[in-house]
């Protein structure tokens, strides 16, 4: 893969989130956290990263957000003849109470599950409790 392509798929990466700095300065442990790790998968990921700015501003706004990181393959699913691009996405939640207001709240709605999703040929989510 040349440097060029490489670049271009490279994870976008984000600085630390206030709500993950104030756990870690408050001394208390992640246990009872709620780690979410969701794939995409798409054939128009260029659409898809033009809406992720906008999903993770929102997200990374809520109080019960640790974390919201996406990243993008560097290679296309070899098993799709469509030759998608995978994303994973990787969320983590003071609880599950946050995670259920994530999944409830209205830019879950308008941008996820009416922009982003509607752009996606597969999305598998699991939910851990740490």
């Amino acid at each position: 893969m040349s440097q060029e392509a490489f670049q271009g798929r490279a994870s976008m990466s984000t600085p630390i989130s206030d709500a993950t700095r104030q756990l870690a300065a408050s001394g208390e442990s992640f246990r009872g956290t709620v780690l979410v790790i969701a794939t995409w998968e798409t054939a128009r990921p260029g659409l898809v990263m033009e809406r992720f700015p906008a999903l993770k501003a929102a997200v990374d706004s809520e109080p019960g957000c640790l974390c919201f990181e996406i990243s993008r393959s560097l290679d296309t699913n070899p098993r799709s003849p469509d030759n998608t691009d995978i994303f994973t996405i990787v969320e983590r939640y003071t609880s599950l109470a946050a995670f259920d207001e994530h999944r409830n709240s209205d830019h879950f709605e308008r941008l996820l599950q009416r922009q982003i999703a509607p752009l996606l040929v597969r999305r598998e989510i699991i939910v851990h409790q740490l």
